[in-house]
């Protein structure tokens, strides 16, 4: 196969007239230079030799396409990573108790309240994150509820400060965001059984 400067074109020997000044090409560099026409590059011929200019904007918009990617990419680890740790446990400091902030934690708070709002005033027992158990009632469980939307509005505060700084990254997969979390019940077990 050869390469024709002046029509720009491939030629196949024994099919096409071969000009004196058309280059000869194996099929793996013709696959590289069809790939980088179709990306805007120009050919030209200096000392016999094929040249492959590559067109400088659409390598910064592949850059820039790439980098977007990670950017995305590490955005949504920045969501899983909120998400996990709003569900790994809060510490309730008023009270002294990890208690569980899973979507059955939930579930259980909001029976309880619906059943405060249908029944008027009692009290129940309330396992928590450590499998430990004490009598709750309303106002044990509006601050439950606190500490759990107090997290809750401090970790999504948090995946907004990273989300944020990884927009201005050029190297958005080395961006470290595991910083500023909410201390978890996870958290707590993995200090308690290190030491």
């Amino acid at each position: 196969m050869y390469f024709d400067i002046d029509r720009n074109s491939f030629l196949i020997e024994g099919v096409d007239e071969i000009p004196s000044n058309a280059i000869k090409v194996d099929d793996a560099q013709a696959e590289e230079i069809m790939r980088q026409l179709e990306q805007g590059a120009t050919i030209s011929i200096n000392n016999g030799q094929l040249k492959i200019t590559t067109n400088t904007y659409q390598l910064n918009a592949s850059k820039n396409e790439r980098i977007e990617e990670e950017r995305e990419q590490i955005r949504q680890a920045i969501n899983a990573k909120r998400d996990q740790t709003d569900a790994s446990g809060v510490f309730v400091a008023q009270i002294g108790k990890w208690v569980d902030s899973d979507d059955k934690a939930y579930q259980n708070i909001l029976g309880f309240k619906a059943s405060l709002d249908l029944l008027g005033d009692m009290e129940i027992e309330w396992t928590w994150a450590d499998n430990t158990s004490s009598t709750i009632n309303r106002q044990t469980l509006a601050v439950i509820v606190g500490a759990l939307l107090q997290a809750k509005q401090a970790n999504h505060a948090n995946a907004i400060k990273h989300k944020e700084a990884v927009m201005l990254v050029d190297n958005p997969l080395e961006y470290d965001y595991s910083t500023g979390w909410t201390k978890t019940y996870v958290d707590y077990v993995a200090e308690v059984s290190n030491e």
